[in-house]
């Protein structure tokens, strides 16, 4: 009775955490959106509910302990060689995203996802039958049930914190999903009483050598799992760049000696010479790109950086350039920051993408008024927002919901991008009057001088709210059309 209460433990335990790995797994290739993460979810339960199910009729017609054994120990074998299954389908994805075929992709995530999940079913059938044979040893249907349940329930309790707190952030994604593989055959092997199948779960303990790199990267040069992020640098062409999760995009470049790169990060050097800032914040400091440029450009700027993953900013020192001496580090969620300080900026700038999704949180009404309640009198806050077009939901929704907040938003296109910088003031902003700072930013102050728009206001748009911000949801509409435009006009 004892050892069958320890193995509802142990699948309880097993199925939270492959669970949570899972969709580490599946991040660096689809990122962590509600959208994938639900479809995820639903597959797992499904595979749950149906594992239940079978489970209970194969206990009614088997009701030997040995059956169930056998069955751990296959899915703990199968567990333990999902790195190996998972990484052919991770490159086919991976070249499908890359080519935009968006059939071919959607194709290659269902066939991740049904491998991902196959062990599920048959975790799901520990439960029913450890219920019936714990039933024939012990009186009491309803005592014996609680039993089953709690211990099986506490295992996932385990489950869920022991891969986000230590596993992942120590060992990684797929020695974490060997390890519980590990374990299922272990609980399987003492539980048949053969201790010669040691030697499967020997073997499957060399996988945990081999596994490396959750994803292979031309010009590599360090990667980890941290709680937040899959966290890549890769160096390409003279330029150090840092990627997060599914890496289709930069989140901060290094270059010695440089300071301009062309990108989103060179635009936010310009709402501070609209008001001749003292102090800013960053929410997102990544690396410290911006950091350092404001270094260079405006050393007289005095700056907090918010950035939610420490190990983000560890790599940022490393790698980077990143100097305490040019930033005040605050490892916070930006928003926590802004509604736990008293402080007041005169310039704020967001840029926390866990792309390609912007957090949310940091888009709503309620956000951009904690925003102004810590914005000096001519105060100027500044948003980067990926969008494929000007007029994308995505974009319009994040600047009519500035407007029902400040007085006056404007927006300008990122030159050779996909993002926009979105910056808005209750003051008017003389743009054309700016006189860029040094003549190595005169080309981009130039083009925002003629290329910048005030953005008017639209009463029927919709308001992001902390009640109501489908931004996934039209954040994947965007990027399906604009992979199906450019497979028209490519293909």
């Amino acid at each position: 009775m004892t050892y069958l209460l320890f193995t509802a433990f142990a699948g309880g335990m097993s199925i939270m955490s492959i669970e949570i790995a899972i969709s580490r797994l599946l991040a660096p290739y689809f990122g962590t959106s509600l959208l994938v993460w639900t479809n995820v979810l639903g597959a797992i339960m499904i595979a749950l509910a149906v594992g239940y199910y079978f489970g209970g009729r194969m206990a009614d017609k088997c009701d030997r302990a040995q059956r169930l054994y056998q069955i751990l120990l296959t899915t703990g074998a199968y567990v333990s060689l999902i790195p190996l299954m998972f990484m052919p389908l991770a490159k086919w994805a991976l070249h499908a995203i890359d080519q935009y075929a968006v059939g071919t992709t959607a194709f290659a995530f269902l066939c991740m996802v049904a491998l991902l999940i196959t062990p599920f079913v048959a975790l799901g059938m520990v439960v029913p039958y450890t219920m019936k044979l714990a039933v024939q040893k012990a009186d009491g249907v309803g005592h014996v049930t609680g039993q089953v349940l709690g211990f099986s329930n506490a295992g996932s309790i385990l489950g869920t914190f022991l891969p986000a707190l230590v596993t992942i952030p120590w060992l990684g994604t797929q020695r974490t999903i060997v390890l519980f593989g590990w374990l299922l055959m272990l609980v399987a092997i003492f539980g048949l009483g053969k201790r010669i199948l040691l030697l499967i779960p020997a073997v499957a303990t060399c996988l945990i050598f081999w596994v490396g790199n959750i994803k292979t990267t031309p010009g590599l040069m360090y990667d980890m799992e941290s709680v937040y992020n899959y966290i890549q640098v890769v160096e390409q062409n003279g330029i150090r760049m840092l990627r997060l999760n599914e890496g289709h995009a930069e989140h901060s470049l290094y270059q010695k000696d440089r300071y301009v790169f062309g990108s989103v990060w060179d635009y936010y050097i310009f709402p501070p010479m609209l008001n001749a800032t003292q102090e800013a914040l960053f929410i997102g400091l990544a690396a410290g790109t911006a950091a350092r440029q404001y270094a260079h450009f405006l050393p007289h700027v005095q700056i907090d950086g918010v950035e939610i993953d420490p190990a983000v900013v560890e790599v940022g020192k490393q790698y980077f350039d990143l100097k305490e001496d040019n930033v005040n580090i605050i490892l916070k969620d930006g928003r926590i920051h802004l509604a736990t300080t008293k402080k007041r900026y005169d310039t704020i700038l967001i840029d926390a993408y866990k792309q390609p999704y912007i957090p949310f949180h940091l888009t709503t009404k309620e956000f951009f008024l904690l925003v102004q309640q810590h914005l000096r009198p001519g105060g100027v806050v500044g948003i980067n927002v990926g969008s494929t077009q000007n007029d994308a939901e995505v974009l319009v929704m994040i600047q009519q919901t500035m407007k029902r907040v400040f007085k006056h938003v404007y927006v300008v296109p990122v030159k050779y991008s996909l993002n926009y910088l979105v910056w808005a003031s209750d003051d008017d902003l003389n743009i054309d009057a700016v006189v860029p700072v040094d003549d190595a930013l005169a080309p981009m102050v130039h083009y925002i001088q003629h290329h910048y728009q005030e953005v008017p206001y639209a009463p029927q748009s919709t308001i992001l709210t902390d009640d109501l911000a489908p931004l996934e949801l039209y954040t994947e509409k965007m990027i399906l059309n604009f992979a199906l435009g450019w497979k028209r006009k490519y293909l």
